[in-house]
């Protein structure tokens, strides 16, 4: 009777440890508002259209830094959780992209791009602001987060 009892409970425990994990790994739109948005008023480049693993309609604008312009979209193998953050420099019209799983990400930060001595950053709605400033990150849009030796 107390193997049944210790049973019982044992897996009631495990069932609501596994639906407690189940329910905190965000999905995309959980962690990025705008990928639900209407699409935007910035043309997309043909460069970022043209990334094979990229879903075209999903494609939104996040914003302008340093001659580069930003966007997000669902990735086209697991567009529920897996996200882009993509760079393209207008001035050579070449895309490059960063791209990662929202369900693992950790300090607000999705994904991050690197170029020269910039550090950008694809960061989750409503940041811990205070903990990215620590850390000498700026926002330079919703979602947009740069880190520079050489902050402008």
């Amino acid at each position: 009777m107390v193997q049944r009892f210790l049973r019982k409970h044992l897996a009631l425990a495990m069932g609501a440890g596994l639906l407690l994990t189940a329910c905190s790994q965000a999905n995309a739109s959980q962690s990025l508002a705008i990928l639900d948005s209407d699409t935007s008023t910035q043309p997309v480049p043909e460069a970022v259209t043209a990334l094979p693993y990229v879903e075209e309609d999903s494609v939104r604008f996040l914003g302008d830094h340093n001659d580069r312009t930003y966007f997000v979209a669902r990735h086209a193998e697991n567009p529920d959780h897996l996200v882009c953050l993509i760079q393209v420099d207008p001035a050579t019209d070449e895309a490059g992209a960063a791209c990662t799983d929202t369900q693992t990400m950790t300090d607000d930060k999705i994904t991050t791009l690197e170029y020269g001595s910039t550090e950008v950053a694809l960061v989750a709605d409503d940041p811990s602001t205070t903990y990215l400033q620590e850390d000498d990150w700026q926002q330079a849009a919703e979602n947009l987060w740069i880190k520079s030796s050489t902050t402008p």
